[in-house]
């Protein structure tokens, strides 16, 4: 499927709970947070990782698939046929599900109440026209898909390298 597209773009954002697995426990300050891309395109790989500590999961795998709309802008290829391959449904089933139009009607709110991380989703749904041909599938987590491997292994290490 991927050699139909013209790139193929993986993302990936993660943390270090401190209190992972307390009931009600929230992300620490110092609590490690990265996230990561990968862009395979024209036999070449453009990747990169960035992190703050104190950031939720879900941020970071926001933060991973910003990062990556914009690179791929300021690579100039934006335009051409694209496939995202993530392993988040935090990011994808909104864009995938047209929540965000939905959200971006009420105000930005979701049905139930307050959305979380508005300013992110905001920079996601400006970006996401300057995407006219990209496509948005999901794959399961650490199941062997080696661009998902490879995103999740980056954002790790540079948290192991940088915090």
């Amino acid at each position: 499927m991927a050699d139909q597209y013209y790139a193929t773009i993986y993302t990936d954002g993660g943390t270090r709970n401190s209190g992972a697995g307390i009931k009600g426990a929230k992300v620490a300050a110092s609590d490690p947070a990265a996230w990561a891309y990968l862009i395979e395109y024209n036999g070449q790989e453009v990747h990169e990782a960035g992190g703050r500590p104190g950031q939720t999961n879900n941020q970071m795998e926001l933060t991973g698939f910003i990062a990556a709309l914009r690179k791929l802008i300021e690579l100039d290829i934006n335009q051409e046929k694209l496939l995202f391959v993530l392993d988040s449904k935090y990011v994808l089933d909104p864009i995938n599900q047209h929540w965000l139009e939905g959200w971006k009607k009420r105000g930005w709110k979701r049905a139930a109440g307050p959305l979380k991380n508005k300013e992110l989703w905001q920079e996601v749904d400006h970006l996401l026209p300057e995407f006219p041909n990209a496509t948005f599938s999901w794959t399961k987590g650490h199941e062997g898909n080696a661009g998902n491997e490879f995103v999740d292994g980056l954002l790790n290490q540079f948290m192991d390298q940088h915090m």
